[in-house]
């Protein structure tokens, strides 16, 4: 193989290492400030700055992170008018699947969602509030790839990258409580082939996690995701 495509091959390589490592840290909240530095990231993950600088580009892309003019990268924060019309993007996106995925729905992915939900009902008992609201993504996730379509899969992904960015300002036992309940109720729509009954939970599950996650919220500008 030609010395130039491997050397391609292995730069693209390292930017993929780069991008999901530091994505990971992002949104999982692993950072201990929004701005990010490129040298101390490229040391962090043993990589030269390359890759780690495209892999910032392409998070910038993706609107989680902005360059600041002679500041470099930092994370993007988020007004509540940004907020709302997340939210309002999420329900157009997640409406407009609900027919491919119970249409492609199969009784092993109803059982697998089941036990997602079992998973995320044990870490709220446990107290494991940050996990257990991460596990509920996943549950929405893993029900909207069953639309089977590439394009709306990647919008809804990156719709919830977004919401894993917000979701740290607002974690509270009460609110993933409610939020698994009305899950349960999306499965059993799920499971039942109940279309209108489906698209009712999701509508249901949108306006009452909007109005809890704005209560919250709008408390909390102090976090550093969040601006006025």
């Amino acid at each position: 193989m030609d010395d130039k495509i491997i050397n391609n091959e292995n730069k693209q390589c390292a930017t993929l290492k780069a991008y999901k490592m530091v994505k990971s840290k992002i949104l999982n909240h692993k950072l201990n400030s929004r701005r990010l530095s490129e040298n101390e990231l490229a040391k962090e993950l043993q990589l030269s700055r390359t890759p780690v600088r495209e892999a910032l580009i392409m998070l910038e892309q993706e609107n989680i992170l902005f360059r600041q003019h002679g500041k470099g990268f930092q994370i993007r924060p988020f007004s509540m008018k940004d907020i709302k019309e997340l939210y309002e993007y999420r329900r157009w996106l997640e409406l407009s699947v609900a027919e491919a995925v119970i249409r492609n729905a199969t009784e092993e992915d109803v059982d697998e969602l089941n036990n997602l939900l079992n998973k995320n009902e044990s870490l709220i008992d446990e107290g494991k509030i940050e996990t257990a609201f991460a596990e509920g993504v996943k549950f929405h996730q893993k029900c909207n790839r069953l639309c089977n379509n590439s394009f709306m899969i990647k919008a809804l992904d990156e719709c919830y990258d977004k919401f894993l960015l917000i979701g740290w300002a607002c974690q509270d036992k009460e609110i993933c409580i409610d939020s698994a309940k009305e899950h349960k109720e999306i499965l059993i729509a799920l499971k039942q082939k109940d279309l209108k009954g489906f698209q009712q939970n999701i509508e249901k599950h949108y306006i009452h996690g909007k109005n809890r996650a704005m209560n919250i919220l709008s408390k909390q500008y102090e976090n550093w995701y969040l601006i006025k």
